[in-house]
């Protein structure tokens, strides 16, 4: 708590061209922060597709929570119609 480092700076992005560079971006970008804020989670950088649809930007990233050694795939919503209108 408290950290003012917390978190992924993905506002920056939000009205970039959307290239195969912007995606390697945010990929490293959704890497670095797992690694720093999450020690409970192993994943490879090569885990993390980025994928988008006329609304919406996805992130998938399987992942190793260590504690009981289970593999899941988790899909984040990065953004909605909100944070793009």
């Amino acid at each position: 708590m408290g950290d003012p480092y917390y978190g992924a700076s993905f506002k920056k992005a939000i009205f970039e061209q959307n290239n195969v560079i912007l995606r390697d971006l945010i990929v490293d970008e959704i890497y670095t922060v797992i690694l720093l804020f999450m020690p409970q989670v192993k994943v490879e950088r090569r885990d993390i597709k980025v994928r988008s649809d006329k609304q919406y930007l996805y992130a998938d990233i399987e992942a190793l929570y260590k504690p009981d050694n289970t593999i899941n795939l988790y899909t984040l919503v990065m953004t909605t119609n909100d944070a793009i209108a």
